[in-house]
Parts: structure tokens; sequence; C-alpha cells
């Protein structure tokens, strides 16, 4: 883990043991139950030997690919050497809030620190001329499969402990656009007109033929609901429900390159670091204040997961998403 991340988790642990205060602000969420706060339809179709094992699921396998070539597998990484079969499933292992409310843990359902004194608060402006919005992102480490002893047979799942990571309130750079753009030079060359006009191409694809164009589809991977840059907690939109999956899906992409998350597909003896992710790896989940009753893959419109109410009032604009990953592995045989 980088200094910068270590200074971070400390800062998380901090925030823990301070108690909130009366005036913070509002954080009026139940506690996450993975049992029923999971769209569980999200974790298939499960593969062994390239043979689905479980219903195809929701979501067309958008991710699927190396599994397929040969159901036996021989791997020699840092954990040893082993011969097994190729396994594929849509792993959790983690969580991410997205707040309005500095501070608020979705996870946890409370408040965990002082609100608006010394941090910087969200909040959506609407209009016509220049709509936006910001929030604050919280990284929960949450192994679903491992905490609810399911499928503890299967090596390749994610293993650990619930852990709260990452506050971006202690992010200079997430607070502030500017410093975004110099802390990733790569947004200069997306800083462009001629790049924002393949949004459209984007959307479209992820509306229709992303499941069956994942090469397509990944090609634009800097846009997600819109371009990924600058890595800050703003964007320029007024709708709160896709504006806050748009910064999670930033706090994804930053985190590759750094080591913090790696591909899981590419290689199925081990995870490898990629500096960009490819969005067909990854699917959301709306978990709080309203759950979604199955996920959603990067792009596609709320209009067609954020209806009935997903967003109700009163609850400050604090979110929380349940994040599916991509995973090809080797399951040891022996």
């Amino acid at each position: 883990m980088t200094t910068k991340n270590q200074i971070l988790t400390l800062a998380a642990a901090v925030l823990l043991a301070v108690p909130a205060s009366s005036f913070a602000g509002k954080c009026n969420n139940t506690i996450f139950n993975p049992v029923t706060d999971v769209a569980w339809n999200g974790l298939f179709p499960i593969r062994v030997g390239g043979v689905k094992v479980t219903p195809a699921g929701v979501l067309p396998d958008a991710g699927a690919g190396s599994e397929t070539t040969s159901p036996v597998c021989a791997c020699s990484s840092d954990e040893g050497q082993w011969v097994g079969l190729k396994t594929s499933f849509w792993d959790i292992a983690n969580l991410i809030e997205v707040v309005e409310t500095p501070g608020c843990s979705t996870t946890f359902g409370k408040q965990l620190y002082m609100g608006q004194e010394g941090f910087h608060g969200g909040g959506v402006r609407g209009g016509t001329t220049a709509p936006a919005l910001f929030k604050q992102t919280h990284w929960v480490s949450f192994p679903v499969m491992s905490i609810l002893n399911l499928m503890t047979d299967m090596k390749c799942a994610s293993k650990g402990n619930i852990n709260f990571l990452y506050p971006t309130e202690f992010d200079p750079s997430h607070n502030n656009d500017l410093i975004a753009v110099f802390r990733r030079p790569d947004n200069f060359l997306f800083a462009n007109p001629a790049f924002d006009l393949l949004q459209p191409a984007n959307a479209l694809q992820a509306n229709t033929t992303a499941s069956v164009l994942p090469a397509a589809y990944d090609a634009l991977f800097w846009l997600y609901w819109d371009t990924i840059y600058p890595l800050s907690g703003s964007k320029s939109t007024p709708h709160d429900l896709e504006g806050s999956a748009q910064i999670a899906a930033k706090q994804i992409y930053s985190f590759y390159g750094t080591g913090m998350l790696q591909d899981q597909v590419k290689n199925v003896c081990q995870s490898e670091i990629t500096f960009t992710p490819k969005k067909s790896h990854w699917r959301f989940q709306l978990a709080k204040p309203v759950k979604t009753p199955k996920p959603f893959i990067p792009g596609q419109s709320e209009f067609v997961w954020g209806m009935g109410g997903k967003n109700p009032p009163f609850k400050e604009g604090n979110f929380l998403f349940v994040l599916f990953q991509k995973r090809n592995c080797c399951e040891r045989l022996y």
C-alpha cells in the first residue's frame, strides 16, 4: 500500500473513533445488510471449466473470455504451482459510498464524524446554464462471500474483513478539479472536444450493444456516463443518481495503476496491474437508499435502473453502490 493510501486508511480509522455532532448533516439510512441489500442475480453466470453451473443471470456476461479457450489451467505464481479448472464469476469485494453529507456512512447507517465543519459538503445545482453536482466517496472493503461464509470451497472468491477505506474528504485532488487535472496528466489529452463527441456513441453502446460488442464498448475507455476526467468528485449534471454513479466510477478508475484495484480477467493465475480498467469488467448496483433489483453497467441510463423512487426526498443524496467485478481464475484441484 502506498504512503498516501496508508494515510487515508489511518484517517478512516480516526473517523470511526470520533463521535458525530448534533449539527452534522442528516445521515438517515439503515445499516447495510448483505443478505437483503445485494442483488444476488448479479453474481451470475458462474462458469467452471467453461461450463455454466448456474443460471445465465440478468445481464449478459460481457466480461467472458479466456475461460472458454480450455477448461484446464496450470499456474505458477507467488502462491506456488497448481493445476486447476478455469472458473469465472462476478465477485463482490467492495462497496462505495457516494455522499452529499461529509462523513455520512451509508454502509453503517450513521454519521462517522463532524459533518460540514472543515469538510467540503456536496450538493446538486440545477438549471440549464451550468448544472453541477459534487459528492464525497468512501471506499469500503466488503468481501460479501467470505463474510456470509458462502462458497467457502471456492478459493478464487475474495477473502478478508470489512474495512472502511479511502475517505475522499482528506484527498485534495478529489475536492479540487485543478489539482485532479495535474494529478493525471492524461487529462490534458482527453480534455478535447473531439473526444467528447464520442459520448453519444458510448451511450448507444451502453444501452444496446455493450453485451454483444464488449471490445467496442471498452475501446471508449474514458467514457462512462460521461468523460471520466477530471478524477474529482464533481460532475456537470443535474441528475443526482446518474452523476453519483459517475463519481463512483471515477474512484474505480483512479485506483487502477496504483495497485489498489487490478485486472482479474486477463491472467487466470493472478491479478495484474493495469493503468485503466475495462468497463465490461464492472457492474454497479444501488443498495441505499433504495435497492435496485438487478445490477447495471457503466453508461446505462438511469431511466433503465433509477426509476421507481430510487432517490427519495429527505435522504440528502447519500447513496451506496455494490460493485461487482468480473473474475477469471484457476480454481485449484491440487
